[in-house]
């Protein structure tokens, strides 16, 4: 991992006359690395008027409490460090809305004995820039929504469309008819549909079916195979079987079957 200018904050923010003043740099640099700039100021400020710059300001480490000032964004934060019993507790606040960070270092576990020189001062660099990363740099970084950004498209089906080309149709179940609704179709006054049925007569039977061969709607079997029959019926134009008719048959037209064959009145023929 680069530490890019970390080098070069630590011999600016000299004289380093403790470990304490060593972890203050890092942070500092970390902080610069995410976008800070740090104040020169501590009275009254307008933000607006005061010089915004890299190096700490004069005299940084002369306190017992590191105090220092930050902007981002045109959001003012306050940067404290205190030392407790070996330990550098550092807080970081927004101004706005007055959000708290806060981070416990061990002295002695970060920075080395030799810590005015930059290649002994500092122990784990990775690991201490990932601590402070977390802990006082993300808690006011602004969380990127997870929602897609898009629309979603929805994509319906014909049902048409959905069987593929030269497949067979299945008939639906629809077009069987039931063999329990035994005079449903009375519920039906016109008989529309598939299964015919209604309470109304058409005199004319122009909704009838055609008979399927049968003579005067005989069940299949009724009539032996080239047998001489006459049409029966109260209604319609039925086809002879043997053959067409003579123009002009219809309901009470005289089948010429009705009349005795000729000879048949000698037994002998």
């Amino acid at each position: 991992m680069a530490f890019l200018w970390l080098e070069s904050t630590f011999h600016n923010s000299q004289p380093l006359n403790k470990k304490q003043d060593c972890l203050v740099t890092f942070v500092h640099w970390k902080l610069l690395s995410n976008g800070y700039l740090v104040l020169h100021s501590k009275q009254g400020l307008n933000v607006e008027d005061v010089e915004r710059k890299e190096v700490l300001p004069e005299n940084w480490n002369s306190e017992a409490v590191y105090d220092l000032q930050y902007l981002k964004n045109g959001e003012q934060h306050l940067l404290k460090a205190v030392i407790v019993d070996g330990e550098l507790v550092f807080t970081v606040m927004r101004v706005k809305d007055e959000k708290v960070a806060t981070l416990v270092l061990d002295t002695d576990r970060w920075v080395g004995e030799n810590f005015q020189s930059f290649i002994e001062a500092y122990k784990e660099k990775v690991t201490l820039d990932n601590f402070v990363q977390k802990e006082l740099v993300d808690p006011f970084l602004e969380k990127v929504s997870s929602k897609p950004s898009g629309t979603s498209t929805k994509f319906i089906i014909d049902e048409k469309q959905s069987t593929p080309t030269g497949a067979p149709s299945h008939p639906s179940a629809s077009s069987f008819p039931d063999p329990f609704a035994v005079g449903g179709g009375d519920l039906n006054p016109l008989g529309r549909g598939l299964g015919g049925g209604g309470m109304l007569m058409d005199p004319r039977h122009m909704g009838r079916r055609p008979p399927l061969g049968i003579p005067g709607n005989l069940p299949p079997g009724a009539v032996p195979p080239g047998a001489r029959f006459d049409p029966f019926g109260p209604i319609g134009n039925i086809p002879p079987i043997r053959g067409p008719r003579p123009s002009g048959g219809g309901f009470g037209d005289p089948d010429f079957d009705h009349l005795p064959p000729p000879g048949s009145h000698d037994m002998f023929m």
